[in-house]
């Protein structure tokens, strides 16, 4: 999923928003994580995960093509862990069926994703 694809649902379930105001809800929650994570802070949502940053340490490596030794410096990595609800919804078989959902609804979201 795309952000654009997240403000298209966003469209479906919430008529009323304008799609200049969705993205800006779309974009404001994304730079609210980023500048969180950038602040050293975690993003925690329930239901659904966590990010993090995981630094990791400088170690020794060696150049390919000469040899040589080289300094890797350490560096940030931003690294998400799943709920475990999450992981049991990704793992589920594609054949699977899915929980009734309302038809209108269904509808409006296959909609919104064309």
């Amino acid at each position: 999923m795309r952000k654009s694809d997240l403000v298209k649902l966003l469209g479906v379930r919430h008529p009323g928003l304008t799609a200049a105001d969705m993205a800006y809800c779309v974009e404001l929650i994304l730079s609210a994580i980023a500048d969180g994570l950038a602040a050293g802070r975690r993003a925690e949502f329930r239901s659904f995960g966590v990010f993090h940053l995981f630094r990791s340490k400088g170690r020794k490596g060696r150049n390919p093509r000469s040899g040589a030794a080289v300094a890797v410096p350490s560096k940030n990595y931003v690294r998400f862990r799943s709920t475990i609800s999450l992981e049991q919804v990704s793992r589920a078989p594609a054949h699977a069926p899915q929980p009734p959902q309302s038809r209108a609804l269904a509808e409006a979201d296959s909609a919104a994703l064309v």
